[in-house]
């Protein structure tokens, strides 16, 4: 039987999957963490599919967009605990093929990433205690299940430490450089996460590195923009201007890029570098990699003088909103080889 190794970035903007089933190669997916309420039909407009869990009925990811007057908005401190966070799961598996004819899969091994702000016991043993028991939920009325046999909680932006350190195989790139001191600054949609490793060890105080100046600060400026300019509009529907695309009202494409910049040089430079500083004094200067990681990562390649001093230790992730699920999927192998070597000298 294949075994199945995973990491998920589960966040408030976006899930993040990264998984290997067998000697397949590395699959991964990353959608919007967004529901919509779905109604009693089976399939919803162009054929959309309805994902099911505890009597609730929901649109997922980008196809929950075209129901905007039905968006759920579940934007609260302990979503780690709520029937959605473990339907974007569901939805992972059933995208990346796992089910395949199977309605009760087992992964192997799991590696699940919470916010260094909620990097509570509770909070822990509970997401443990649900994906060892397992998850049931519906897809189009079918009725499909999940659980994981061992399961492993790691502070997000420790994801983008190992992807940045170890091979897709799991393997340590270099023996030396992943003992040393990394800063890991993770951006998310809401918060940015502030992690340090040394000796390949998370060092630290988890529930104290984490700030709520993620992007959607810089997305609330910018719609407060739009509103005073245009007109209302929904959050959900301005994370691609922000990216670079235009802005289209009432039949018309407006270009915002100038002012976008800004916000987000604004943001960082006023928000985040001076934050950085105050939390990594003393330490940054021994730091040998300074590793930026999350959905927001894209937006510091046009700021050129952000910690200009320490510039040469800086790493962009490639496919950095992702690489947090890449890192957690990479260190499930290592632990893999690690047991099984164990399990060999018995």
């Amino acid at each position: 039987m294949k075994k199945i190794i995973a990491g998920m970035d589960i966040g408030f903007g976006q899930a993040k999957v990264c998984l290997k089933n067998g000697d397949e190669s590395i699959k991964t997916i990353c959608f919007p963490r967004i529901f919509a309420e779905a109604g009693r039909d089976n399939r919803g407009l162009n054929n959309h599919s309805v994902y099911g869990i505890e009597g609730e009925r929901f649109y997922v990811g980008e196809e929950a967009l075209a129901y905007q007057d039905s968006f759920i908005r579940r934007d609260f401190r302990d979503y780690v605990k709520d029937k959605t966070y473990w339907l974007c799961i569901g939805k992972a598996l059933i995208d990346t093929g796992i089910f395949n004819g199977d309605d009760n899969i087992r992964i192997n091994r799991l590696i699940l990433g919470l916010a260094p702000g909620h990097f509570y016991p509770e909070n822990i043993s509970h997401m443990k205690k649900t994906a060892l028991s397992g998850i049931e939920f519906s897809y189009n009325n079918k009725i499909c299940r999940f659980s994981a046999k061992e399961v492993k909680i790691l502070p997000q932006g420790s994801g983008a430490f190992f992807s940045e350190t170890l091979t897709d195989k799991g393997l340590i790139q270099e023996k030396n450089g992943y003992k040393k001191l990394h800063g890991i600054l993770d951006v998310g949609y809401r918060t940015t996460d502030f992690v340090l490793f040394e000796k390949g060890q998370f060092i630290g105080e988890k529930e104290e590195l984490s700030e709520d100046t993620g992007m959607r600060t810089v997305l609330e400026k910018l719609q407060s923009h739009i509103r005073q300019k245009y007109d209302k509009e929904e959050l959900e529907f301005l994370e691609p201007v922000l990216r670079g695309q235009p802005f289209e009202f009432r039949g018309k494409e407006y270009d915002l890029s100038d002012q976008v910049e800004k916000l987000i040089l604004d943001h960082i430079y006023k928000r985040i570098e001076p934050e950085v500083l105050k939390r990594w004094e003393g330490r940054i200067n021994r730091m040998k990699r300074i590793v930026i990681c999350g959905g927001g990562a894209y937006f510091f390649k046009n700021a050129g003088d952000f910690l200009k001093l320490h510039k040469d230790q800086i790493v962009i992730l490639p496919q950095p909103e992702i690489s947090n699920a890449v890192g957690f999927l990479r260190f499930g192998l290592m632990q893999e080889k690690s047991d099984s070597l164990k399990r060999q000298k018995i």
